[in-house]
């Protein structure tokens, strides 16, 4: 009985120890300047807007995608093999790119609400 509640304490603390997953809703839009944007015609923005959109939504589906996976490894890490659990890498790398992906496509958004583009 010792034995599995000593386990079963591992197992938890070793969860707290794994590497942060970040999901969507969880990251800001990085700062990104509206200059890149201004003096644009609306054709030219609106087809930027479009093609950030998309990139945007990649973006975000990826780094979810990663949370997701990365959180089942390691739980089952944390039950089966508690030594896996510092090789299971973050997904800060692909919450980064969703930030700035984000930030992009609203600077390009706010600027063709104010050309009034869209």
């Amino acid at each position: 009985m010792k034995t599995i509640a000593l386990l079963i304490a591992l197992s938890l603390g070793a969860l707290t120890a794994c590497s942060k997953q970040y999901k969507s809703a969880e990251i800001a839009a990085a700062a990104v300047a509206k200059a890149d944007f201004a003096g644009l015609d609306c054709e030219v923005i609106t087809s930027r807007v479009s093609r950030l959109e998309q990139r945007m939504y990649d973006a975000k589906r990826e780094l979810n995608s990663s949370a997701d996976r990365n959180r089942g490894y390691q739980a089952g890490a944390a039950v089966l093999m508690l030594i896996a659990l510092p090789f299971i890498p973050s997904n800060e790398a692909q919450a980064d790119h969703y930030a700035k992906a984000l930030g992009e496509y609203e600077a390009a958004l706010e600027e063709a609400e104010e050309a009034r583009c869209v």
